[in-house]
């Protein structure tokens, strides 16, 4: 289960952040046991307005009350979320059933989900009528993911994983009440490594741009433009040559049922533009 855990965190800066981080990494693999199993994911940095959110994969909230405390996470309530994997909206499936390199802004649409059902609302409610709130978001996120790319001009044997660290930063506006508005924009860089089944590897770096909008209808729109470059090697170390992604892609989530939170056939997703080139 995804827990967020709400932070009001008067004059924290990044880098007391990040030590924080480090130290609630290192606890929840040592203090994690299956049956109280629990994974530091990272933080939401919403410095205007001096909160922070904390996410963990955590066995129930008690145990990630108990991480957050032995961190020095002054955490003031813990909420349980509905994480949507990439894989429900993936705008460039693989006919084999992987994900393509790259295909899809896997873990920025995921933050860009959980910023507008979590942190929309609580801001909102401190908001005077019809009051504009602004404000602006960081935070820094390691990733694994698999991939199988063998359908593509990288050919036979290009299934693995793909492993790197991304970093979000963006600005929001969100009117209301008692209509609501919310809109997010923003720059997602990643650097990753693509580890291929026959050896091979891509060493790589991403910058994705996204641009997100919700309305009072329970409408959430997402476009993203992703431009990626790498390096191919051999399994012997060897550079093949270059490697590069470009990508135009929209997704729309309605919440049909009314229950705030996604369900199958409430999320659709289009590739406008999508190119791979390879050595």
């Amino acid at each position: 289960m995804i827990y967020a855990a709400k932070c009001y965190w008067p004059g924290v800066t990044e880098q007391e952040l990040r030590q924080v981080i480090a130290r609630a990494a290192a606890d929840a693999t040592i203090a994690s046991r299956p049956d109280a199993a629990v994974t530091y994911l990272g933080s939401i940095l919403f410095q205007d307005d001096e909160l922070v959110l904390c996410l963990f994969d955590a066995a129930s909230r008690t145990v990630v009350r108990r991480t957050a405390e032995r961190a020095g996470i002054p955490c003031e309530r813990v909420m349980d979320s509905r994480w949507l994997p990439a894989n429900a909206a993936q705008p460039q499936p693989n006919p084999k059933g992987g994900l393509h390199l790259m295909s899809a802004p896997r873990f920025r649409t995921f933050i860009a989900a959980l910023t507008i059902a979590v942190l929309a609302p609580l801001v909102i409610a401190s908001a005077s009528n019809g009051a504009a709130e602004t404000g602006s978001f960081q935070f820094q996120n390691q990733f694994s993911d698999t991939v199988d790319d063998s359908g593509t001009c990288l050919g036979p044997g290009a299934t693995g994983t793909i492993d790197g660290t991304e970093t979000v930063s963006g600005h929001f506006t969100e009117n209301g009440p008692p209509a609501f508005g919310f809109h997010d924009h923003g720059t997602a860089t990643s650097d990753f490594r693509v580890s291929y089944s026959d050896g091979r590897y891509i060493l790589g770096h991403d910058v994705a741009h996204f641009n997100d909008n919700a309305t009072h209808r329970d409408t959430f729109t997402s476009t993203n433009t992703s431009r990626g470059t790498g390096t191919l090697y051999s399994a012997a170390g060897q550079r093949l040559g270059p490697v590069t992604i470009h990508g135009l892609f929209h997704i729309t989530y309605r919440d049909l049922n009314g229950n705030h939170q996604p369900d199958p056939g409430e999320i659709s997703a289009s590739v406008e533009h999508f190119r791979l080139t390879c050595p």
